[in-house]
């Protein structure tokens, strides 16, 4: 993929962060990285990808995911933040996300 940084914040306090570089990671801190076996994957005839004809390709899975401990009653802001410096992708294909969750629990 890449090198990777992702920053997980819960309530303006950092929690998690992720560093990876070539998808070995150099710094993990309360997160957890998971792969999946390969697996056949097809795209059908009538997708939403431009194919010309159903094809079945090998896919897997790859993440880091942060879990959280029950949260108490009452507003939370958790932020996650996706940032790739370099790719292996191509050019143009850097996969970086700022994603703010606002939540209440009354």
């Amino acid at each position: 993929m890449g090198k990777v940084t992702v920053n997980v914040w819960v309530d303006n306090k950092l929690i998690a962060q992720v560093k990876a570089e070539d998808l070995k990671t150099t710094n993990l801190i309360n997160a957890t990285e998971l792969s999946t076996k390969g697996f056949n994957i097809t795209t059908p005839e009538n997708s939403n990808l431009a194919v010309d004809f159903p094809v079945t390709h090998l896919g897997a899975a790859h993440d880091w995911y942060t879990y959280l401990e029950p949260l108490p009653v009452g507003e939370h802001t958790i932020r996650y933040v996706n940032y790739v410096r370099e790719t292996t992708l191509g050019a143009g294909n850097t996969i970086n996300a700022d994603i703010t969750y606002s939540l209440y629990d009354k």
